[in-house]
């Protein structure tokens, strides 16, 4: 049975600085929790989790989800309220589906590959530079700018766009002014890139947007769609640009926090790069930055013995309304 507390409070100092004690509370409680405040469902443990994700009845409710829940409660927020941001699932499963098996296909083209050698010499450049400076902020300064630059070649922009797309690329960093301010953010990222799609589905480029434009998915109903085509090619560059910016600096920052916190492990790392690799590995292992994942349910599910609803028609303005159910990572 679900038990019905308050399972986490993403304000609090001890669970900022370290959450898996919470987590571990959750799983030992039964690992699915009800959240009155969110009208929600959080599960936790690997069986709980898997029974979520295995179980077509849940979809996808966007991408991570607790950094954005704890971003909109420290800015005081008592309802949450989605940001701006290409929404994930418009379409269908089957769509959904075909757009995520693109995008793989997408990202293992010798395009991508031939991405990393320039950005392996930008990350060399840029810590030497550092070291010339005396001081550098590591992810201000080194992780931010390096993986929006690579984002950037990945997404072909050129010099004149580059401001628009950093814009957006760096948007999850900061909070935005308003609303209005990051709506403008993702009306002038959407243009550029959308003009650039344009670009490529009339002179076809071998790169990573040229691989997405041209491959159009069949629509449910077997119609193809023009407009919904350059739509789903948008999204997937939006979301590819600003979740994997996320991913990739949080992944950094939390991996040179652990070898921090550590110094014989950053000795050794030092000591033997041929370690590198596993380091990274075993880093994303042990503090990811991906704290949770959401679901929303399509029917009624029964879970754990306890009924999640089905969620109402549409996509709902609150992560928490009935059906979604955030995934504990631990």
């Amino acid at each position: 049975m679900a038990v019905d507390t308050e399972p986490l409070d993403l304000t609090s100092r001890d669970w900022l600085a370290d959450p898996y004690p919470a987590y571990a509370r959750m799983r030992a409680d039964g690992g699915l929790h009800r959240s009155r405040r969110w009208d929600a469902w959080f599960a936790s443990g690997h069986d709980t989790c898997h029974a979520v994700f295995a179980d077509d009845r849940f979809d996808a409710a966007g991408q991570p989800m607790l950094r954005m829940l704890q971003a909109e409660l420290l800015r005081g927020a008592e309802s949450w309220r989605a940001p701006v941001f290409p929404s994930e699932g418009r379409g269908g499963d089957g769509l959904r589906a075909a757009g995520r098996r693109t995008t793989g296909r997408a990202l293992g083209t010798p395009f991508v590959a031939g991405l990393w050698p320039a950005f392996e010499r930008a990350c060399r450049e840029t810590a030497a530079a550092a070291v010339a400076a005396g001081s550098v902020d590591l992810v201000r300064d080194y992780a931010i700018p390096l993986t929006t630059g690579l984002l950037a070649d990945l997404m072909a922009v050129g010099e004149a766009e580059l401001p628009v797309f950093r814009a957006f690329a760096e948007s999850g960093y900061q909070p935005q002014a308003d609303d209005a301010a990051a709506r403008r953010v993702v009306r002038d990222v959407r243009q550029a890139l959308a003009e650039q799609v344009v670009d490529r589905i009339k002179c076809p480029v071998d790169d990573f947007v040229g691989h997405l434009a041209a491959n159009p998915r069949t629509f449910p109903g077997g119609q193809e769609s023009g407009s919904g085509h350059l739509e789903y090619v948008l999204g997937t560059g939006l979301m590819v640009s600003l979740v994997t910016h996320q991913g990739l600096v949080l992944s950094f920052s939390t991996l040179m926090r652990a070898l921090l916190d550590h110094p014989e492990q950053y000795a050794l790392l030092r000591a033997e790069p041929g370690l590198v690799a596993g380091a990274v590995e075993e880093g994303l292992r042990f503090d990811s930055s991906t704290q949770a994942l959401g679901r929303r349910a399509k029917a009624d599910v029964e879970l754990g013995g306890s009924t999640i609803p089905r969620e109402p028609g549409g996509v709902p303005d609150r992560v928490g309304q009935p059906g979604r159910a955030p995934v504990a990572r631990r």
